[in-house]
């Protein structure tokens, strides 16, 4: 997997999960959005630098 795949899918992931059922983010904060697709593409990448934070 490529690094912007990485992104892509964690994204997508992390997009998923901030959306609940009616299709609304409702607080959810940008920086947490960008922290928590940071942390997913790093592990979908095999980066284990950072894997004890989580």
């Amino acid at each position: 997997m490529t690094r912007l795949e990485a992104l892509i899918k964690a994204r997508e992931i992390v997009d998923a999960m901030a959306t609940n059922g009616r299709g609304y983010q409702d607080g959810v904060k940008f920086a947490d959005k960008i922290a928590a697709t940071e942390r997913y593409a790093r592990f979908l990448l095999g980066d284990d630098e950072n894997e004890s934070e989580v």
